[in-house]
């Protein structure tokens, strides 16, 4: 058996945000020559720990099946420092394929009563929210700017593994190490990802909003909410539509929104209870319409259950500030006096902000 060091950049502040320590946690993964432990051989794992250089990545490499053993025993004693095991789907596949290896061999489980954080798991609900088509690491990768050297994958991996038993070439070794490598060294930039959870969860901090113009108009302004993400996000995000565009990059963001100067109209949620007086188009309550003539009034109904407002306003994509108001009936945006906005606090401005989050991913 073989084994092999390489040192390695990693950013820290994602795990750490997590809670999670940095010097009781190892990322891993397996190389395999097959799905089903019982039928295939462990040739390699590499892993991925904090060390006194910096961050490690140690590859335990058998150089043929009869040294399976070998590489289960040398995983296992250099596990027990750890206490968190970070991989991507491990929890489905490296976990349960290196359980059943070492009951096979009847070397007790180091991995019992370890914590496991599948990188997977956490980061599946973010496939929609960020559009991607795909869920597998590489896509994650390549959705951060990072490209591989190695172009193989680990079925494709199996022949060379094969064929290194036999003929121990050093080029189909290069091969093989550089994979796990690339798969270890993949797997330390993913949780950057946390920091997009973060973010639709609305974890941000120095919410400011201001009214400001808007670039090469005539005088138009908009509403802009600036707010620094909780973690630095790894490659930029924008998103838009009519009424509200986002833009993030790094620690800085933007909401920016329309600021429609009009009349507007509030309807009330129950016409049963409301007149409507023609000759002045709005809705009063019936215990104040009683006192209007009869030839004045009428019964309202939702489309003429309102009062108008004249004023300068802003979209809303949750219910945060009330009264709402509407364009017409119809529409289905919800419209806020602009001085609400402008005059929130802290958490007003964080449940806005989160709405549109919402809205737009």
């Amino acid at each position: 058996m073989l084994t092999f060091d390489e040192t390695v950049q990693f950013s820290e502040e994602y795990l750490a945000a997590q809670g999670i320590s940095l010097m009781e946690s190892v990322f891993f993964d397996i190389e395999t020559t097959g799905f089903r432990a019982g039928s295939s051989h462990l040739y390699l794992i590499g892993a991925a720990y904090r060390s006194e250089n910096g961050w490690t990545i140690r590859q335990f490499f058998a150089r043929r099946p009869q040294e399976e053993a070998e590489l289960l025993r040398a995983f296992s004693s250099f596990l027990k420092p750890f206490s968190v095991l970070i991989h991507f789907n491990g929890d489905r596949f490296d976990i349960p394929y290196l359980r059943e290896k070492y009951e096979q061999y009847a070397i007790p489980d180091p991995l019992a009563g370890l914590v496991s954080v599948d990188l997977y798991h956490d980061f599946r609900p973010l496939k929609k929210r960020l559009s991607l088509t795909h869920m597998n690491q590489k896509s994650l990768e390549r959705y951060i700017g990072l490209d591989r050297e190695d172009q193989y994958d680990g079925g494709t991996l199996i022949n060379v593994y094969r064929n290194y038993c036999r003929y121990e070439k050093e080029d189909d070794l290069k091969l093989l190490l550089l994979h796990n490598l690339e798969d270890v060294k993949g797997m330390l930039s993913l949780p950057s990802f946390y920091a997009y959870l973060h973010l639709f969860d609305c974890d941000v901090k120095t919410l400011r909003a201001a009214s400001e113009d808007v670039p090469g108009s005539a005088g138009r302004k908009d509403a802009v909410i600036h707010f620094e993400p909780g973690c630095s996000l790894p490659s930029p995000l924008s998103a838009g539509n009519a009424i509200a565009r986002i833009q993030i990059k790094g620690s800085e963001g933007l909401l920016r929104l329309p600021v429609l100067s009009c009349v507007m109209y509030y309807f009330f949620p129950d016409p049963a209870n409301y007149y409507y007086l023609p000759e002045e188009d709005r809705a009063v309550h019936k215990s104040v319409g009683a006192y209007v003539d009869r030839e004045h009034r009428r019964q309202a109904v939702a489309q003429t259950c309102y009062v108008k407002k004249s004023g300068c306003f802003l979209p809303q994509a949750s219910p945060v500030f009330s009264p709402s108001f509407r364009r017409e009936y119809d529409d289905p945006v919800q419209w806020v006096q602009e001085e609400l906005v402008l005059e929130a606090d802290t958490e007003q401005l964080r449940e806005y902000l989160r709405g549109f989050l919402n809205l737009l991913f």
